[in-house]
């Protein structure tokens, strides 16, 4: 997405913007009229638009309270005015840019890549060996006892809000998902001509598992993790939505919907647009997971 800003630099500013991009530290020696405060802004407000790290933070120091309300703050606004969703705090004298996507996404992907990797090693390890299959399907059976979102609500309640504990909010949910699918697909293959060969021939438990289980059960499980990235997003939505996912001034689709709410009669856009992206997004992975398993299931292919 392209964002133009109303800001055209001198030809000496445009030398300091190229060295500041170049250095961490700077300092600027130049006469009163060089244009320092709006050099200062524009080059934070595009560090901020441009930088790739999670949640970036800059800060613009002013000597007194007064001097940064009625000359930062005036010129932040300015030239940030075009930039799409951003909220402007006046009491903090505070910028926020949109990111909800980039953290929702984020959640998303890293509680489902490591609830596979923990599901699929547990529930492999259970569907082998019958001396941890008690143990660990009790575990898994007592965990998908509860609903995935009572789970999530009771581990934020007493880990408190933040992205790590919504990011374990949503494992403990996928973890159980992944060790009940894989411990099936296991046994399913186990008894299978070419196991018995391997086992046969002396190869071990854990290059059987890798080299000949694994590959024959990787597509239910691909589909399986495609299909919890939705949930997993609605699940980050719905707590942030109640104030105890992602902390302000944190952008998450589900804290913009609850910010809102107020705004409903008046602004209606500002609860359509985030819940239209959420809503867009899981239709979006739904029909990939579904395309997935037509693609990876070779009876539906025949048929």
């Amino acid at each position: 997405m392209k964002i133009t800003i109303p800001y055209k630099p001198r030809p000496q500013q445009a030398l300091v913007h190229q060295e500041l991009d170049k250095h961490r530290y700077a300092v600027l020696l130049c006469h009163r009229r060089f244009g320092k405060t709006t050099l200062c802004l524009n080059h934070l407000v595009k560090k901020c638009l441009t930088n790739k790290n999670f949640n970036p933070r800059y800060h613009y120091i002013c000597p007194t309270y007064k001097m940064a309300k009625s000359i930062g703050w005036d010129f932040l606004k300015y030239y940030t005015k075009n930039i799409p969703g951003t909220k402007f705090n006046e009491s903090e004298l505070r910028a926020d840019f949109v990111n909800g996507a980039r953290i929702s996404l984020l959640i998303s992907m890293s509680s489902v890549t490591v609830g596979l990797i923990f599901g699929v090693s547990l529930g492999a390890l259970a569907g082998w060996n019958s001396k941890y299959e008690l143990v660990i399907m009790r575990l898994v059976d007592m965990m998908l006892s509860f609903p995935g979102l009572i789970t999530a609500l009771a581990i934020v309640a007493i880990l408190g809000s933040g992205i790590e504990n919504v990011i374990a909010a949503n494992m403990a949910y996928q973890i159980p998902m992944f060790a009940r699918l894989t411990h099936g697909l296991v046994l399913s293959t186990r008894p299978n001509t070419y196991v018995m060969a391997a086992r046969s021939v002396g190869l071990s438990d854990f290059y059987i598992l890798l080299r000949h289980i694994m590959p024959n059960i990787l597509g239910p499980i691909v589909v399986q993790g495609s299909l919890l990235i939705p949930d997993a997003i609605m699940t980050t939505s719905a707590l942030s939505f109640l104030g105890l996912g992602v902390s302000p001034p944190t952008a998450e689709w589900g804290g913009m919907l609850q910010d809102g709410i107020k705004w409903f009669r008046l602004a209606p856009h500002v609860m359509l647009f985030p819940g239209g992206c959420l809503m867009l997004t899981v239709l979006g992975f739904n029909l990939l997971g579904d395309g997935m398993r037509q693609w990876l299931d070779p009876q539906l292919r025949i048929n």
